[in-house]
């Protein structure tokens, strides 16, 4: 197995199920890892300002895919190497749409993510733990109007947080109508929306390109079903153990679950090998 860059995703898989904690075990196999020359990428449905608190934690990243694929940077740079976006007028009567559902949602657009303030008061997903979404909150930008704040800008993605129960059913009837659009969703009463034909996919492949590293050089981590495309196209992939069984069939092998260091046991036993001999 000759692997150069590495994969993961965050909520799920790298991440313990507080979404905020990344365990010892896997930060020093992804440190192990880069000590081997291998480059580790985060590829999530988030954007940059709302990672930050990973970062912190694994200094070592080199490189994130955020917003679903939308776009990919070299960490320390804040500057998109591409961005495949939602365009204004686009993106504007999908909002007009959240509100009229009563979503709380926000706009990500050059790797920070923005919400109105009258939004940013009342952020909350019931099905979610408090400590992550505070860690979420503290990387929104709030803004008076989100619309003329943005004007003219095509956007990374749209992620609505929360819509109350009773709206669920009307906002995925109306936004269903935009077939032009990706609709994902990782917990009750979240949406998430990006341009047609635009994955982790897309999104870790055209970052390889750019670093001239082909499929099946990449380990790649995931569990949901926006992580689909991404284990699909990668050489070597691995569906956590917590992933539904849709997910594991888009995966060449499976690993342990992220409460269980899933992600640093595949790179101990398939990466590092005789440096984990007899780890448990």
């Amino acid at each position: 197995m000759s692997i150069r860059l590495i994969a993961v995703d965050l909520d799920g898989t790298f991440l313990k199920k507080d979404h905020v904690t990344v365990s010892q075990r896997n930060i020093r196999a992804i440190k192990l890892a880069v000590e081997k020359g291998i480059i580790p990428v985060i590829a999530s449905g988030r954007t940059l300002s709302i990672m930050r608190g990973v970062l912190r934690q694994v200094p070592m990243i080199q490189y994130a895919v955020i917003s679903n694929g939308a776009s990919a940077l070299k960490i320390g740079t804040d500057q998109p190497m591409f961005v495949d976006g939602i365009p204004y007028e686009k993106w504007m009567e999908i909002c007009n749409i959240m509100d009229r559902n009563h979503s709380i949602y926000e706009i990500f657009y050059n790797t920070k993510s923005y919400m109105e303030k009258t939004m940013w008061s009342q952020y909350k997903n019931p099905y979610l733990q408090r400590e992550f979404l505070e860690e979420l909150k503290s990387g929104i930008t709030a803004c008076d109007n989100l619309k003329e704040e943005l004007r003219a800008c095509t956007i990374e993605k749209i992620s609505s947080i929360y819509t109350p129960e009773e709206f669920c059913d009307s906002l995925e009837k109306e936004i269903l109508k935009y077939q032009d659009m990706e609709i994902t969703t990782s917990v009750p009463g979240n949406m998430e929306l990006n341009m047609g034909g635009v994955s982790k996919g897309t999104g870790l492949k055209q970052l390889c390109d750019r670093l001239n590293i082909r499929a099946d050089e990449v380990m790649a981590f995931g569990d949901a079903d926006n992580d689909c495309t991404m284990l699909q196209w990668a050489g070597y992939s691995f569906a956590m153990g917590n992933a539904s069984e849709e997910v594991k069939k888009c995966a060449k092998y499976i690993t342990d679950t992220n409460e269980k260091d899933g992600v640093a046991k595949a790179i101990e036993t398939y990466v590092l090998r005789k440096e984990y001999w007899g780890c448990v």
